[in-house]
């Protein structure tokens, strides 16, 4: 009986210890694939279907590039939120 208890009580606390490692794991997979940057467009080039923002919070500018109707959408001024890839220029998403 008693090897029984011992036995359960391993078994949860192993499965214990790998949901954590796997919840840990996930989150910092989420936070690593994209960046978001929220700010301003400074300008657009649709010939090249490109746009200029500049990051509120560092006010470094960045060129993103996006599909033909989401940057002939924009115009200079318009606040944006981008979402990217953590390693390069090609917006996930962009909202007004």
């Amino acid at each position: 009986m008693n090897r029984k208890i011992i036995m359960a009580v391993m078994a949860l606390v192993v499965l214990s210890l790998t949901t954590l490692s796997f919840a840990e794991t996930y989150q910092k997979s989420l936070g690593a694939t994209s960046i978001i940057i929220t700010g301003t467009v400074v300008s657009v080039d649709t010939a090249k279907n490109n746009f200029v923002v500049q990051d509120k919070e560092t006010g470094k500018q960045k060129v993103v590039y996006a599909d033909a109707n989401t940057v002939a959408s924009l115009n200079a001024g318009d606040p944006v939120r981008v979402i990217l890839p953590q390693a390069g220029n090609l917006a996930i998403r962009v909202s007004k």
